[in-house]
């Protein structure tokens, strides 16, 4: 005996711009990504390999000082180059 699939409803379909303004004052806006309009800190990248013991002793030290480890090398790079 072959039991019967349960049908999947339909997508629910996004609302129109009709909708948006028949919804008047109490429409909801729909939300817009700004991650292409947020201006960036830092302009360049860089990549670096380290071994194991390198990168836990970075991290342990990051984690005592309570500061994100990139924060904490950009840092360390700083005084190393005095600006």
């Amino acid at each position: 005996m072959v039991k019967q699939r349960k049908g999947i409803g339909r997508k629910p379909t996004k609302p129109s711009v009709d909708d948006f303004v028949a919804g008047g004052n109490d429409a909801e806006l729909p939300t817009v990504s700004t991650t292409k309009e947020q201006t960036k800190e830092y302009n360049h990248r860089i990549s670096l390999d380290v071994d194991e013991d390198l990168y836990m002793a970075l991290k342990l030290a990051a984690l005592k000082a309570k500061t994100p480890m990139v924060q904490m090398i950009r840092g360390i790079l700083s005084e190393q180059v005095n600006t």
